[in-house]
């Protein structure tokens, strides 16, 4: 028979410090060009919701929360590092152009 998952307060904080964090640096990261800097919120969220998942690991306790918050936090991440590599290339093509010209 399967072991009952208990609940942990430490990883119910941690989860939803990171969600509202990682939700924070989702939503921002839809906002051209300005949300390449959401890439700054959404790391240390996606830090502390991978802490979390870890501690409930270790605890034995409920992981779904603490999964949806490090889910979140990583699609703000990739999305708004997505913008950050983009408008870096396109300085760098700028920059390449003008050379050339």
């Amino acid at each position: 028979m399967p072991e009952e998952l208990k609940d942990s307060g430490t990883v119910t904080a941690l989860s939803v410090i990171g969600f509202v964090f990682g939700l924070i640096g989702m939503l921002g990261s839809f906002i051209p060009c300005i949300g390449s800097l959401a890439f700054f919120v959404s790391i240390p969220a996606a830090i502390i919701s991978g802490i979390a998942l870890i501690i409930a690991n270790n605890q034995k306790a409920k992981k779904t929360f603490a999964i949806v918050a490090l889910t979140i936090s990583l699609i703000g991440t990739v999305i708004s590092g997505f913008q950050y590599f983009s408008i870096v290339a396109a300085g760098e093509s700028a920059r390449h152009e003008l050379r050339n010209w």
